[in-house]
């Protein structure tokens, strides 16, 4: 996540409480279980947010489930399609 290029702005205002995250290497949990790929918990970068959103603000750093969101792209990269609820916490 650190080191990345930076983000263009976003060209789509987000509805409600809708995030748009850029997915990054997945949360590698301390524990020896292994989760289900769907369950796996993904990291990533928010690069917009919508007017509603409370907690998140562009730019930062994101947990959440595989399962979440809808998936598309922008600016030649994967990103997430997401509701605020969806998010799991903010990372350091």
């Amino acid at each position: 996540m650190r080191g990345e290029a930076p983000v263009t702005k976003f060209p789509i205002d987000l509805l409600d409480d809708l995030i748009a995250i850029r997915p990054g290497d997945p949360f590698k949990p301390t524990t020896k279980i292994r989760l289900p790929d769907w369950q796996q918990a993904l990291r990533g970068r928010v690069l917009a947010i919508g007017p509603t959103v409370k907690d998140i603000a562009v730019d930062d750093a994101v947990m959440f489930g595989a399962a979440k969101g809808m998936e598309s792209t922008f600016d030649g990269a994967s990103i997430r399609i997401m509701r605020e609820d969806d998010i799991d916490g903010l990372l350091e």
